[in-house]
């Protein structure tokens, strides 16, 4: 271990690099890694604050709908919302050609609740408003067609 260290030390000093030049350096390489770690750390704390993507069934959509204050969006068209939907949803008709302006409005840090007739429109919405970085995101499993509350 000793000729090890003696080489080592040899090696800085054949270099011409003094030892107060190298501890700078190894300081500034040190500080730099803690940079660039804490940004890594921030960047993953941001996306597992998007991450809260769920198809729920009947029960539990409700229930989450009880619990949190969020958005709720029928994506079905403006006849198929006219002939029922869930009391306080916004009809944000998927198939418009509008709806990804019609997502501009909305305050992407609230929950969203979206559902359709059988759960392909709103599948389909689930991952555009995911896309778009809305951080809690509630799609009913089997749409409203399987609503039963």
């Amino acid at each position: 271990m000793k000729k090890l260290n003696l080489l080592l030390l040899a090696g800085v000093v054949i270099g011409g690099t003094s030892c107060g030049d190298a501890f700078e350096e190894q300081g500034e390489a040190s500080q730099n890694t803690t940079t660039q770690t804490e940004e890594i750390v921030e960047e993953d704390i941001t996306q597992l604050e998007s991450a809260i993507i769920a198809d729920l069934e009947n029960e539990a959509f409700a229930s989450k709908m009880t619990e949190v204050e969020g958005i709720l969006i029928d994506v079905r068209t403006p006849d198929e919302f006219n002939e029922g939907h869930i009391e306080g949803a916004l009809n944000l008709d998927y198939n418009s050609g509008q709806f990804e302006s019609y997502l501009d409005s909305l305050d992407s840090t609230k929950p969203v609740f979206v559902y359709c007739q059988a759960g392909g429109r709103s599948g389909k919405a689930r991952d555009i408003l995911k896309d778009r970085d809305f951080l809690e995101v509630y799609n009913l499993k089997n749409g409203y067609g399987n609503w039963d509350q």
